[in-house]
């Protein structure tokens, strides 16, 4: 699991954020039983399991200072990544989660290959405090605080279904030249799995965050070249349509 270097979080987001005495982090690092006092930073990470690209969704929320990420990968592509605010009501609530998480130490991986797993990582300032990357072992706090760290993603559900392949990967053209056949262009483009759709009343940064992700998606279907390869076997040109 990845882990990330986090700043200090401010005393006004986290109530018990702040460093804690060495001894204590010292401690808690050698047990992973007693509650976490003192933090500035987590994340949660969910990891899927092993199978095509195209269909393997791993994601993470972390909070790092005032900011939420949330990344969506591949495998190790990523796909998606957006930042939000964190704002104090969701501050409190990670605030609760964290102190009150019980039994880390019980929270075991199987080792067996493939399998889908989840992380935690706690953070006081550059020290990690807690970590765990498990299988087995799931407890109501865990649960708790992997569900707390999901909510704080507005549009979880949304962003992820935005991944996902479930047919043609369709594009948004703002541009289709007046001599195009728009049914024959995609009976063609069908084939290569993918499709256009005319879309000029969007915003042109709409377009194009959404053409972006798609191409991301092609290549996990088609490679790296699946554009190359459609216009040279099919001599038509993405570039006219504007993806």
């Amino acid at each position: 699991m990845k882990k990330l270097i986090v700043l200090s979080l401010s005393a006004l987001l986290f109530a018990c954020g702040g460093e804690e005495k060495k001894e204590d982090s010292k401690e808690k690092k050698e047990t992973k039983s007693k509650k976490i006092s003192g933090f500035s930073g987590a994340e949660y990470s969910f990891s899927d399991s092993s199978v095509e690209p195209r269909y393997a969704r791993s994601w993470s929320v972390s909070v790092n200072g005032s900011k939420v990420t949330f990344i969506i990968r591949s495998y190790e592509d990523i796909l998606i990544e957006e930042k939000f605010d964190l704002n104090q009501e969701q501050a409190n609530l990670i605030n609760d989660v964290v102190t009150n998480l019980e039994g880390i130490d019980d929270l075991k991986h199987n080792g067996e290959s493939g399998s889908t797993a989840e992380g935690l990582t706690i953070y006081s300032g550059k020290e990690v405090v807690a970590e765990a990357y498990w299988n087995e072992g799931m407890n109501p706090s865990i649960t708790e605080y992997g569900n707390a760290m999901k909510s704080l993603v507005p549009n979880f559900d949304e962003l992820m279904e935005s991944t996902r392949i479930n047919g043609p990967i369709v594009f948004l053209s703002d541009n289709l030249p007046e001599d195009l056949n728009l049914e024959e262009f995609n009976a063609v483009a069908e084939k290569y799995d993918f499709r256009v759709v005319p879309d000029s009343e969007s915003e042109a940064d709409f377009r194009k965050k959404t053409n972006e992700l798609r191409n991301k998606l092609m290549i996990l279907v088609r490679g790296e070249d699946w554009r190359q390869k459609f216009e040279s076997e099919t001599g038509n040109s993405l570039a006219d349509l504007n993806i």
